[in-house]
């Protein structure tokens, strides 16, 4: 019995040293020191002060920086063309203080790209250590730098890993002894690539859905103080000025905009609403049926997301008709047993465009620290109806952009095209389909029979464009194009040919306008 207990208790103990040494592992693993495939740097207890010295730098510069691109839609230093260009970002402050560059605007879509993200943040980060770094502090090291510092940045699930290599030789004027140290890494436990990931989300559905357009449509003619289309039964001219409707309008903007929620992110359903005719949750208001948006099937239970309009932000509105901004309805009287009668008549349309600022809040667990991400895009109504074509595509300069062959061969979303005669609607192949995205131009291949010959056309993986042009090119035809979006899968497109006809033998004759009827020889003249 007694060997019995000893062998029971080593076992025990076997368990608990497993335990332990399972625990270190995962806890240095989520601290972002083991890598798959890396050995860490063997390092002296000496030259742990100096590590985690730069260590602290490190992630002191990665936070400011990540911080930074959350409080402007992405960016740290913003490029020359957002810079010099007024019309591409919002004054947050008197006198652009703060400058929120547009996601779209004016019919170009301005979305930073990931990998323009992780450039900034790198660049950031190199400019940000050698300023940080002071070596003098260690006053028995002599610390001379051997290489270039280089920095690697990585989107993790509930943080961002920053990873550097700084090649330092190392003298101990002690002991005479020298030693080189040069990996260094912080882990910032922030998720910018979920709240990245939804931005972007909310941003497509937006220019797929005309959200915000809507909402403002119904803003417009829901209310009573903004004349769109009825009529009175009164001989006194109805007038309004456009001044009072846009203060009108821009009230309704600020105090209407904050109710709209994502879908399956955080917000309070059972939450006060004002109602005239008595207490009222959001969950059973009417905005709890119109104003909670659908942008995705993800869930992000930790993730606040709003909308806002401040009245000091423009609006450019415009209605038709209107005379220097006046706006009147028309009088109709009535016959002669009627002339007593007069109704008036009006109907106006309004063309509005104003910004909205998202803001998207990660609350803190034990995952992960808060985080703010906020950026903005305007919202385009075009005679009561949205318009949000977009014209352009922005692809803004990073480090790290991929090329064509990169870009086309990346991940991406299967689309299916159609390829018609557009005279006869007749399926026909061998079209060469090319598609194209910002700079780059993908050779998609030639269109081919499917479904047994009752269709033509191919079905693959396209790259990923919000507004990507789509060109078909055949022997025989007119070269087609058309924008289409590849940010979903399963997608249909139809690129219709104009078929081009040959005709060798013609005859010019002329008529006399006099008479038409008349054909006569025409004579050519130099």
């Amino acid at each position: 019995m007694i060997g019995l207990n000893k062998r029971g208790q080593v076992t025990l103990f076997i368990i608990i040293g497993i335990v332990m040494l399972m625990s270190i592992a995962l806890f240095l693993y989520f601290k972002g020191i083991i890598a798959v495939g890396e050995e860490p740097e063997a390092i002296s207890p000496e030259l742990m002060p100096i590590k985690n010295y730069i260590d602290m730098c490190l992630e002191d510069v990665s936070r400011d920086g990540i911080t930074a691109i959350g409080l402007n839609g992405g960016y740290i230093k913003f490029p020359p063309e957002i810079e010099n260009n007024p019309a591409s970002y919002l004054s947050i402050l008197p006198i652009n203080a703060l400058k929120l560059p547009y996601w779209w605007y004016d019919g170009i879509s301005s979305i930073p790209r990931e990998d323009f993200i992780i450039s900034q943040i790198r660049e950031h980060v190199k400019d940000g250590v050698k300023d940080c770094v002071d070596f003098s502090v260690f006053k028995d090291f002599d610390i001379e730098e051997k290489n270039e510092l280089e920095v690697d940045v990585e989107f993790a699930r509930n943080g961002v890993i920053v990873r550097a290599d700084y090649p330092l030789l190392i003298r101990n004027k002690l002991n005479n002894t020298q030693s080189e140290l040069s990996e260094f890494s912080a882990t910032v436990p922030v998720r910018l690539k979920q709240v990245y990931d939804l931005a972007r989300e909310i941003m497509e559905k937006e220019n797929a859905e005309n959200f915000l357009e809507e909402k403002t449509i119904d803003l417009i003619t829901l209310d009573r103080e903004i004349p769109t289309t009825d009529l009175e039964a009164t001989c006194e001219k109805r007038e309004w000025r456009l001044p009072q409707i846009r203060t009108k309008l821009q009230k309704l903007l600020r105090v209407n905009l904050p109710y709209i929620k994502i879908e399956g992110t955080a917000y309070d359903e059972d939450a006060y609403v004002p109602n005239p005719f008595g207490d009222s949750t959001f969950n059973d208001s009417y905005y709890g049926y119109h104003y909670v948006w659908h942008v995705t099937d993800l869930l992000y239970p930790d993730t606040h997301v709003s909308f806002s309009y401040d009245d000091k932000w423009p609006l450019v509105l415009n209605a038709r008709p209107s005379n220097n901004g006046i706006l009147k309805s028309n009088m109709q009287r009535g016959g002669d047993y009627l002339s007593f009668f007069c109704l008036q008549l009006w109907h106006f349309t309004y063309d509005a465009v104003y910004p909205v600022k998202v803001t998207i809040v990660d609350d803190k667990t034990k995952e992960h620290d808060s985080y703010v991400f906020n950026y903005a895009f305007k919202v385009s109504v075009d005679h009561n109806q949205p318009f949000r074509e977009n014209f352009a595509t922005r692809v803004l300069e990073g480090t790290d952009r991929p090329t064509s062959e990169e870009f086309c061969d990346g991940y991406g979303k299967n689309i299916l095209i159609y390829t018609d005669d557009n005279t006869t609607a007749e399926p026909i192949t061998d079209v060469n389909i090319t598609f194209s995205c910002g700079r780059y131009v993908c050779d998609m291949g030639q269109s081919y029979w499917m479904g047994l010959g009752a269709a033509a056309g191919i079905e693959k993986k396209f790259p990923y464009c919000v507004n990507g042009v789509l060109r078909g090119k055949r022997e025989g035809y007119e070269d087609a194009q058309m924008f289409i979006a590849s940010n979903k899968d399963g997608k249909i497109y139809t690129i219709y040919m104009n078929p081009i006809k040959e005709i060798s033998s013609y005859t010019v004759v002329k008529h006399p306008s006099s008479n038409p009827n008349i054909e006569g020889e025409f004579n050519w003249r130099l």
